[in-house]
């Protein structure tokens, strides 16, 4: 629900659009458009639509605001105010795990090999670069990172 969630808090109508729940003809019951539009044979355009919402996914998951039920506002933190409450790498992979089981269960025959292969698009890949910065403007992520 918080892979929806976020599309769903998107700002451009088409990815919000991936969160709308709509009938599904062939279940006969309601699912999330995302689920129908990337059902059924692989083709370039599913993969496109499958790593783009998982991009977006990326970037903006978020620990949960423990305050409140309030979405956290990331424009207008500060960037050591963002690199704290990011998950680490090894978090991603299990949220990407779940996302990708779902996905299997809804017929959706991708699975998150299928992504490696797409040189510096790749969820995982921007994921990476965009996680960089914050071991430095995060010193527990620093401190993890050195462990590691």
């Amino acid at each position: 629900m918080r892979f929806f969630g976020i599309l769903a808090a998107h700002p451009e109508a088409r990815v919000r659009a991936l969160a709308d729940t709509i009938n599904d003809p062939e279940m006969d019951r309601d699912t999330f458009c995302f689920f129908v539009l990337v059902r059924g044979a692989k083709s370039p355009a599913k993969l496109y639509v499958i790593n783009s919402a998982m991009t977006i996914f990326a970037v903006n998951l978020t620990m949960i605001n423990k305050n409140d039920e309030s979405v956290l506002n990331l424009t207008k933190m500060t960037p050591e105010q963002k690199a704290a409450i990011q998950y680490q790498p090894s978090s991603f992979t299990t949220f990407y795990k779940h996302v990708f089981a779902h996905m299997k269960n809804k017929g959706i025959a991708f699975e998150q090999a299928n992504f490696t292969g797409i040189k510096g698009t790749s969820f995982s890949l921007i994921y990476f670069h965009y996680f960089n910065p914050n071991l430095t403007l995060s010193p527990l992520h620093s401190l993890q990172h050195r462990l590691f």
